[in-house]
């Protein structure tokens, strides 16, 4: 530990992120939470987020 250092209480950082499309876009809001989903499914994303070095950020659980 460093002199005159301290633990901040809390989170350092948070990760937050959209992705929307207009509700009457049937086909459109359907891409998009399969597209959600396949990436978080097949383990895209977390292991691009492994790959960039991000750390201390979950991937959300699985809607389906």
């Amino acid at each position: 530990m460093m002199p005159g250092a301290r633990i901040v209480e809390g989170r350092f950082m948070v990760v937050e992120q959209a992705i929307s499309t207009p509700r009457q876009r049937e086909a459109g809001t359907r891409y998009v939470r399969e597209f959600t989903e396949d990436v978080k499914a097949s383990g895209w994303l977390a292991r691009s987020l492994e790959r960039h070095g991000v750390q201390r950020v979950a991937v959300a659980p699985l809607v389906r």
